[in-house]
């Protein structure tokens, strides 16, 4: 039969050569020689290699021949008596072809019978070829660069290709070989080849088969084997690990193979050896990692499941073992709230934002629970109130901090989250600071007093001073409009310092409605109370007049001056707390250049006096360091018209003044119905009939 690989093209000489090995080997006589396979010879460019294997043989004439070589191969079928091993065993070797080198497999030993001693069970295999000089006449030497030495599997694939290296034997050459490439217990073959230094040259070559036994065959149950897919398997070292295996035989060839049988099998977890029960075919143990009898110290993070078996083969046994991974976890995921912070002030909806990460086990995402005080509300995808960065392992519940039950100046937030294996983690109580109260915004306050440490308050007096503008007075063309604006927050009883997020100065603005009828004022949360301004004409949809107001710096002194000194009506109004008493201080100098302006003091926040109160029209420099005027006249028409002032702290809350009803007179031609003496009604400047926000209230201030 012809071999697996076969020529393109062969010379009139390697055909002729051909023709006479098939002939020879359909005659199959006695005294003809051995059965050739193989080539070694070129012919017009192409060689015939004809290394020899031995197959069957009865010593009557039948007998088998395989081979294979280089390009186009042949193999002869036949042989002589001699050319075969008697029976059933395989034998090695054949002839080359004239001047091809003469190679033979030298160890291991040819094997076919499985209870062999010679059954390979070692891992790795130092393999010997020889390689001579063919005897024939004009033959040439042994290449040495090209002795190639090949590990086959059962189907005789290569599996592993190694140069032969030389020896201190001559014409020997050896190979180091990994028979595990073989996976599967069976059939292996070992091949040599080597050339001659001939132009073109001539191969030889020589394989002998064996077996291999890499052992019985072990299927771990549980736990489970970790992969690409899957990381490895997690327990919590309180909870004990059940350990279980199955071994079966694995041998060599389908029947007859007495060495697979079982041996003895072992266990070892976290380096300790572990006896087993066997039952139904399996392999079982318990193992209690937390016991200080077997463990010590208590194992943590990867660990290692050993699982070994060896077969009965003689006078080695087969070993396989079984070697995985998995992980004690003792530890709780990690959590940190990554906002907001303790002292943080929060205002509204507030994010809960925190990362929970646990390398060991995994975190169990149904475990993780945000705490709002004492009420937990768990992770849930379908909840809108919760987000999830998977890549980042970053969570975030939403939540609104005026619907927190009880909790009036402070929320005390917690996360608590477990792993995989039941290991359960939480933070330390992280404690913000609401503020859901807008800030005081007034265009017309009340008078305040200053209040000394020695027990002296200064007389009352209007904070935004005296020319600036108040409810329901007249005005023409040039206006001076200031606002306080005063933070509040969250008062909690017994908390005597009640953080305040502060006003934003950037946010100050005044607006005008010149058509009261439209209101200026509404409510957008539907608790009846006017919380924003109506910033748009609702006829013509254009903006209404607006201008910002800016801080004015703190400067300036109070007038701590005698009873006497003190307005009477404002007295009588605004009295002396108890607390304080007059002194006889002197009346301080207005402020601004050439003591233009109205007032001899501007407050600051008493909280913080690095936060202004008083805002007013810019520029604020010169003459008008505490606020120039705003010329209303392109935007109004004579009659009654609205302002309000509105303003934002750095929580969000918007506060909004309640609106000052000006009368706007030209100057010109009849004076505006509301004036004479029969003015028209002020004008509400609300909409939809919302309750006015709550004002500024009189105060003792700090200097």
């Amino acid at each position: 039969m012809l071999t697996r690989r076969l020529g393109n093209w062969l010379g009139r000489w390697g055909w002729s050569l051909l023709a006479s090995a098939l002939a020879a080997a359909a005659c199959g006589t006695k005294d003809e020689p051995p059965p050739v396979t193989g080539t070694g010879l070129e012919g017009g460019g192409a060689r015939v290699n004809m290394a020899g294997r031995g197959g069957k043989g009865s010593g009557g004439g039948a007998g088998e021949g395989a081979g294979e070589g280089g390009v186009g191969d042949v193999s002869a079928t036949g042989g002589t008596s001699g050319s075969g091993a008697t029976g059933d065993t395989g034998g090695s070797g054949g002839v080359n072809v004239m001047g091809a080198p003469v190679v033979h497999v030298t160890s291991p030993a040819p094997v076919t019978d499985p209870n062999d001693p010679g059954v390979i069970v070692a891992d790795e295999i130092d393999v010997l070829c020889t390689a001579t000089k063919s005897t024939d006449k004009g033959a040439k030497s042994v290449d040495q660069a090209t002795v190639l030495l090949e590990l086959l599997d059962g189907d005789g694939l290569v599996v592993e290709t190694h140069p032969g290296t030389p020896t201190d034997n001559e014409d020997e050459y050896t190979a180091h070989f990994i028979t595990r490439k073989v996976s599967i217990n069976g059939g292996m073959g070992i091949e040599c080849q080597a050339s001659d230094t001939s132009s073109p040259p001539i191969m030889g070559t020589d394989r002998i088969d064996t077996f291999v036994d890499h052992g019985p065959s072990i299927t771990p149950v549980d736990p489970p084997v970790g992969d690409a897919d899957n990381p490895p398997f997690a327990t919590a070292v309180g909870q004990a690990l059940h350990v279980a295996f199955k071994v079966a035989a694995a041998p060599v060839v389908p029947k007859g193979d007495d060495g697979a049988a079982i041996g003895d099998v072992s266990l070892t977890v976290g380096g300790k050896s572990f006896d087993l029960t066997k039952s139904n075919g399996q392999y079982t143990a318990t193992v209690h990692l937390d016991d200080p009898k077997i463990f010590m110290p208590t194992p943590d993070g990867d660990q290692k499941i050993v699982i070994t078996a060896e077969n009965q083969r003689s006078p080695r046994p087969a070993l396989a073992e079984v070697a995985y991974d998995f992980i004690v976890d003792g530890t709780g995921p990690d959590i940190a709230i990554l906002s907001p912070a303790s002292a943080d002030i929060v205002s509204g909806r507030v994010q809960l934002v925190f990362k929970v990460t646990d390398s060991q086990s995994g975190v169990d995402e149904s475990s993780i629970t945000a705490v709002i005080n004492t009420k937990p509300y768990a992770f849930s995808a379908d909840d809108p109130s919760w987000s999830v960065d998977v890549a980042n392992s970053t969570y975030t519940f939403s939540f609104d901090t005026t619907q927190i039950q009880k909790s009036v100046g402070q929320v005390t937030l917690k996360v608590k989250a477990s792993d995989l294996v039941g290991n359960e983690s939480d933070t330390e109580d992280v404690l913000p600071h609401l503020d859901n109260v807008p800030p005081f915004v007034d265009l017309d306050p009340p008078p305040v007093r200053e209040a000394h440490d020695d027990g002296t308050c200064s007389l009352a007096f209007d904070p935004l001073g005296s020319r600036a503008v108040n409810d329901l007075d007249v005005v023409s063309e040039f206006v001076t409009f200031r606002g306080l604006v005063w933070d509040d927050t969250n008062h909690a009883i017994g908390d005597n310092y009640a953080p305040a997020a502060t006003v934003d100065l950037d946010s100050v603005v005044l607006f005008l409605q010149p058509n009261p009828a439209q209101g200026l004022l509404k409510d957008t949360t539907g608790d009846g109370v006017c919380d924003e301004i109506e910033t748009q004409d609702s006829t013509s949809g254009e903006d209404l007049p607006a201008i910002k107001l800016l801080p004015v710096p703190t400067v300036g002194n109070s007038w701590f001056g005698s009873a006497m000194d003190e307005s009477p009506s404002w007295a009588a109004a605004y009295p002396m707390p108890d607390i304080c008493k007059y002194s006889n201080g002197q009346a301080p100098s207005a402020l601004c250049d050439a003591h233009a302006s109205d007032l001899t003091r501007v407050i600051h926040w008493t909280i913080y006096p690095a936060v202004p109160a008083v805002f007013g029209v810019p520029p604020l420099q010169g003459v008008t360091c505490t606020g120039y005027g705003w010329e209303i006249k392109p935007f109004v028409s004579n009659g009654w018209i609205c302002a309000a002032l509105r303003a934002r702290d750095n929580a969000g809350n918007v506060g909004v003044s309640a609106p000052i009803r000006l009368c706007y007179d030209d100057g010109t031609g009849t004076p505006p119905d509301c004036q004479g003496s029969n003015p028209s009604e002020p004008p509400s400047c609300i909409i939809d009939s919302c309750r006015l926000p709550d004002r500024f209230a009189s105060q003792l201030l700090r200097p």
